[in-house]
């Protein structure tokens, strides 16, 4: 591999969206960032991350805790498991700490 990306590639574009409900606009708190890539460049993400995949087999030595960039995998994942664990649990002193 090469290590290189076309700089006309890494040219993105950015813009703000006011987030519902707040006050004062003028905190940049307020506002949202999103980044709008080039195409190429997301097309080269998905081939570089299809790499590792299939042919790096990333997932085998992978944590079985990770959730973050994993196929079928989201906080709602972890937080049944925090939750099925929980149920599970014959435990009666120990507390679930309330997570929201």
């Amino acid at each position: 591999m090469y290590h290189y990306v076309p700089k006309c590639w890494t040219n993105s574009t950015g813009i703000y969206l006011p987030k519902p409900g707040k006050t004062d606009y003028r905190n940049p708190k307020a506002f949202r960032t999103i980044t709008l890539a080039p195409v190429p460049l997301k097309w080269m993400e998905r081939i570089v991350l299809w790499h590792m995949e299939v042919d790096l087999d990333i997932y085998k030595n992978m944590n079985k805790r990770q959730y973050g960039f994993m196929r079928g995998a989201s906080t709602e994942t972890a937080l049944h498991k925090i939750l099925h664990k929980k149920e599970k649990s014959t435990d009666c002193d120990s507390a679930l700490i309330p997570l929201l």
